[in-house]
């Protein structure tokens, strides 16, 4: 079968296509090979029917280098999202993405470049901010809990939550961001499962699972003898979801029959017990899963909170006496499991763990996003042996926006230091939502000369 003929203005000179594509950012780059074929064929990347792309024009690369998505002027009305590139004064902008009007982020894929997005119907999206390709996930209106939607009646938008049994009330806002912490996603999609959590309390917070394309979504009970649910990271070798809950317990539950149709609610097992001997009452400690090299760690991240008096508070009593405003993370602990079969029997939690202070080649990022593992060999740019984070203070600031620093910054393991990337007396106006972690795909060319 013999090939197509060639796109008439694919007889432009190479050093003519190089001057146009070089003057584009990598999103733009991605953007225009992902919605017009031709342009995919001029960057490398083969065109069925077609003869091969010009040689010697673009390289095969792997680009991992974080994002930073940051805040913007125009809040959630924007139809772009802004971002930083890690160790550069580089930032930029993905343009017309209207999919994030009325949005904020809440969660991503294991290899960060599809985004998890809600509005404040609860409705969340699985997007990539790229290609602006979508997969809708049933609204998380469909969990059983005490809060009920109401909607204004003329333009069908929620107005506020209700719990009529306690009389409680909040705005749609302040609802969506305090009560929704995270929602993650255990494969690209249209794979993969869906975790959300939620709960307005680190020892309330619950789980619920759903795929892509299900009508609603399936809540897990609380197991008993340990708190709240935090975080989970999925395990393909034994189709497994490991999930910490806030002392340190570790469950797994088993998805095999989850992501079949039937989708019966999974049974819980336990991997270790509580780590929190004792339990602190004074500072919170947000709890991460991750596998590095096939090994499952813990990472436990203390939080400090910060008044509208701009102290810092020493107790639960000078959190109450003037609002939160600020929250900053005062310590970073990462331990791994030493068990190298990944039992599914109760074990001594102190045996178990063991505390990790070398990543080797490779950092960790974490937030509001599923939790990141980068080698460094691959970015010269990036710290080994570090944890990059951003804010994950699940709505405990004060929602009205007053101005404080962003959490964010880098801890090295080794040293125990922490380097912020905004320190406490920025001048940086903090607009919800806080910044999150992307990573750009794959791409399969880059410019060369």
């Amino acid at each position: 079968m013999s090939s197509l003929p060639l796109p008439k203005w694919s007889t432009l000179l190479p050093e003519l296509l190089l001057m146009v594509v070089e003057r584009l950012h990598i999103a733009d780059i991605a953007r225009v090979s992902a919605v017009c074929g031709h342009w995919a064929w001029v960057l490398g990347r083969p065109l069925r029917g077609y003869l091969p792309p010009p040689p010697n024009l673009l390289l095969h690369v792997d680009n991992s280098m974080p994002w930073m998505l940051l805040p913007n002027k125009h809040r959630e009305e924007a139809d772009y999202l802004s971002f930083q590139i890690i160790n550069r004064f580089d930032k930029g902008i993905i343009s017309f993405l209207p999919e994030m009007v009325g949005r904020r982020c809440i969660g991503s894929s294991p290899e960060g470049s599809w985004l998890v997005t809600l509005d404040l119907a609860l409705d969340p999206r699985i997007l990539n901010p790229l290609t602006r390709k979508e997969f809708c996930l049933p609204s998380l209106r469909t969990i059983p809990t005490d809060y009920k939607a109401i909607f204004d009646g003329s333009d069908g938008t929620v107005l506020e939550f209700i719990d009529y049994k306690n009389r409680i009330s909040y705005p749609a806002n302040i609802f969506r961001d305090a009560f929704i912490r995270r929602v993650i996603i255990t494969d690209a999609p249209p794979n993969g499962v869906a975790v959300a959590f939620y709960g307005f309390h680190y020892e309330d917070a619950c789980m619920a699972l759903t795929r892509p394309g299900d009508p609603n979504w399936v809540s897990i009970p609380k197991v008993r003898l340990f708190g709240s649910f935090m975080d989970a990271v999925y395990r393909q070798e034994d189709q497994s979801l490991y999930v910490v809950a806030c002392d340190g317990t570790v469950v797994i539950f088993n998805l095999t029959n989850f992501i079949s149709s039937s989708r019966p609610t999974p049974k819980p097992k336990i991997l270790t017990t509580s780590l929190d001997l004792q339990i602190r009452n004074i500072r919170p400690v947000v709890k991460y899963l991750v596998f590095l090299d096939g090994e499952l760690l813990q990472i436990w991240r203390t939080l400090r909170s910060y008044t509208a008096k701009g102290t810092r508070c020493g107790n639960w009593e000078d959190e109450y006496s003037s609002p939160i405003v600020g929250i900053e993370t005062r310590q970073i602990e990462v331990m791994r499991f030493k068990s190298g079969g990944l039992p599914t029997q109760r074990h001594d939690p102190q045996s178990c763990w063991v505390k990790v202070r070398d990543l080797g080649n490779h950092s960790l990022f974490i937030g509001c996003n599923h939790t990141l593992v980068v080698s460094v060999s691959e970015n010269s740019e990036l710290r080994p042996n570090c944890i990059y984070f951003t804010d994950d203070s699940h709505g405990q600031c004060d929602l009205d926006q007053q101005t404080k620093a962003w959490d964010v910054g880098v801890y090295d393991i080794k040293n125990g230091t922490i380097e912020r990337f905004f320190p406490p007396n920025s001048d940086e106006q903090v607009i919800w939502p806080p910044p999150s972690w992307f990573m750009p795909p794959k791409l399969y060319f880059t410019l060369t000369k």
